[in-house]
């Protein structure tokens, strides 16, 4: 499997990438011009920490494209979900205080599941094109898109893995859209 991995600055960034498997090929925020999106079976955007809110960073022009026109699958990790949702013009509001630590997310199905948030924004709303497969208390946590391959997880996956369930719902999305 080739997956590009558009590098938003997370904190989590290597422990993200070991979570994938086959040959990783990395850019910076704002260098997705450097590569051809198409030749890749998947695309991760990563978390991001450092570089400034979803709703006023001129960097993230290049992503908020591929997002919108992404013909292989994406998905977005906390900054990065928050990149696909806003793309398609979900609101985004920052929270209180810092969401930090482990939750309960409540998959649709019923199951619930350990994750790790670590996020200043929430989804408050996603647009029609979407669907909520998991919440917590705090937030939209996992959705996707209707029609195309695009998954959001605001929560991170590659967070305290031996702790969390987060990793096996990162590996399952991943096989699920790769079939």
């Amino acid at each position: 499997m080739k997956t590009l991995v558009v590098d938003n600055g997370s904190e989590w960034f290597g422990q993200l990438v070991e979570l994938l498997d086959g040959e990783t090929t990395v850019v910076k925020t704002g260098d997705i011009h450097t590569v051809d999106p198409t030749i890749f079976d998947l695309i991760i955007l990563s978390g991001g920490s450092n570089i400034g809110s979803v709703m006023h960073n001129p960097l993230l022009t290049e992503e908020f494209d591929l997002v919108k026109h992404v013909t292989v699958p994406l998905i977005g990790v906390c900054y990065g979900a928050e990149v696909i949702a806003y793309s398609y013009g979900a609101t985004l509001e920052k929270m209180d205080e810092k969401r930090q630590g482990i939750s309960i997310l409540r998959l649709t199905d019923g199951k619930e599941i350990e994750i790790y948030e670590g996020h200043r924004f929430r989804i408050k709303n996603l647009p029609e094109e979407f669907i909520i497969l998991g919440e917590t208390d705090h937030a939209i946590e996992y959705f996707k898109h209707k029609e195309k391959p695009l998954y959001g997880l605001q929560f991170h996956p590659e967070a305290f893995v031996e702790i969390t369930e987060g990793k096996e719902l990162f590996r399952k999305i991943i096989t699920n859209i790769l079939i």
